[in-house]
């Protein structure tokens, strides 16, 4: 029963760090004219 929280908890997590990669992947895209996604993607 309390997976749930858990799953929860952790998708949480997964949205938060999405989010800080998705502006990492912006402030790469600006630096980067020619596209290509970061390496440390």
């Amino acid at each position: 029963m309390g997976l749930g929280g858990v799953h929860h908890a952790h998708s949480v997590h997964e949205m938060t760090d999405i989010s800080t990669r998705a502006a990492v992947m912006r402030a790469h895209g600006a630096a980067n004219a020619d596209g290509h996604l970061p390496a440390v993607w």
